[in-house]
């Protein structure tokens, strides 16, 4: 039988030599199988449960399958214990933004007679708030604060403005399907939306 491993972004299993997850199509590499002893080399760096090496990028460790964020050379710290914000969780979030939003949309109401112009506002106000919130106050929008989460890019780095503005204008690839790209957070092993899969993104509780 053939030795497992774990995949190093979604941490389900993996037979033996695969060199993508079934999963989550993560590209395998670098992979420790099951029960094998670790290299005692391995201990000083890597996985922050059982030292294995872990690739740079990697979400979880190939060996024991540890939560871990930014391993690697280069990375910015490696984080473990990771936990996805579910469906629910997040769409309170939403409604907290979208009362706000809606409230600001009432003033702009007040200000802009034309239709044309209120919407042309409106959509530039929702594009600044969220991509403003996402990079400058930690990846969180006020609702995602109140509910304690933020938007972080997959190996766990903060989002730039290239990616925010990405993840935006998927909001709304994944509304004109029908809504499936939001449904997709209830079912997806990292809890994540397709704008989430467009940008590189996934959204975590706030340690």
């Amino acid at each position: 039988m053939a030795a497992q491993t774990r995949c190093i972004r979604c941490g389900k299993p993996v037979e033996g030599l695969t060199q993508f997850c079934v999963d989550c199509l993560a590209q395998q590499r670098e992979q420790t199988p099951l029960g094998s002893p670790i290299p005692p080399t391995a201990r000083p760096a890597g996985c922050p449960r059982c030292g294995t090496p872990v690739p740079d990028g990697a979400a979880f460790c190939g060996y024991c399958g540890a939560p871990v964020s930014g391993a690697g050379p280069g990375a910015a710290g490696i984080v473990a214990g990771v936990e996805y914000a579910g469906f629910w969780m997040r769409f309170a979030a939403f409604i907290i933004d979208a009362i706000i939003l809606n409230v600001i949309g009432l003033v702009v109401g007040l200000i802009a007679d034309d239709f044309g112009a209120r919407l042309a506002l409106g959509v530039l106000i929702g594009a600044a708030y969220d991509i403003g919130f996402w990079v400058a106050a930690d990846g969180a929008t006020p609702g995602k604060m109140a509910l304690g989460i933020k938007v972080r890019m997959e190996n766990g780095d903060p989002i730039d403005v290239g990616r925010a503005f990405l993840r935006w204008i998927g909001y709304y690839v994944s509304a004109f399907i029908l809504l499936i790209g939001f449904i997709m957070i209830a079912f997806t092993p990292q809890k994540r939306g397709l704008h989430d899969y467009i940008a590189g993104t996934v959204v975590v509780k706030a340690r």
